[in-house]
């Protein structure tokens, strides 16, 4: 009898578990309401938008396309560059510390999440590119690290090397700079007009 009870108290735990589980992993996504609404193009609006420096905008697309897949490791990554951006604006020690954590934990999840050569790579540029933004104590060497591990996914992607050169300039290191800078010249493919001038 015991051991009856037992089974039975058994089988509806692990069923409650797989429920919960069930439940857990089906939580609601928006579904995409046109062609264009997919986690792919909602995070390249949002980095045109970064990169003009319009960070609500920026975050609004990388929102959009994490409801829509919010494991896409890109957006992820967006997020925390975002959140960087605007620990530079504030002033408030509280504030930027917050901002600070904010942008590490969404790179972590843009890394974690990143699918193939070209989203990890963005994904520790992006790492590259907080280190600068931020300068936290180690900062270039952490740059450097994340610097290594994006050429060792693809040595022949300029943006490491470009946003390298970059971290390079502001820790006043200008031959390290000059050389990453040519190697984005040699490559030829994107970064090379703002290699130049920085060169």
């Amino acid at each position: 009898m015991k051991s009856h009870t037992f089974l039975r108290l058994w089988t509806l735990t692990a069923l409650l578990v797989f429920s919960l589980a069930l439940f857990v992993g089906c939580a609601k996504v928006r579904a995409p309401e046109s062609v264009m609404d997919t986690p792919e193009h909602h995070t390249n609006n949002g980095m045109r938008s970064f990169e003009k420096g319009d960070l609500d905008e920026a975050q609004r697309e990388f929102a959009l396309a994490l409801e829509l897949a919010p494991k896409y490791g890109p957006a992820h990554v967006g997020m925390g560059l975002v959140q960087a951006a605007r620990y530079v604006k504030v002033q408030d020690i509280q504030e930027k510390e917050k901002l600070l954590d904010k942008a590490f934990d969404s790179l972590k999840s843009g890394k974690k999440y990143a699918k193939g050569k070209e989203q990890k790579v963005f994904a520790r540029v992006a790492y590259i590119r907080v280190f600068t933004m931020t300068k936290p104590k180690g900062w270039l060497e952490d740059a450097e690290q994340n610097f290594d591990y994006a050429v060792g996914e693809d040595d022949q992607a300029p943006a490491p090397y470009y946003f390298m050169g970059e971290a390079y300039k502001q820790a006043y290191k200008f031959s390290e700079a000059a050389g990453m800078y040519r190697k984005v010249l040699d490559l030829d493919t994107e970064y090379t007009a703002v290699a130049n001038r920085s060169w």
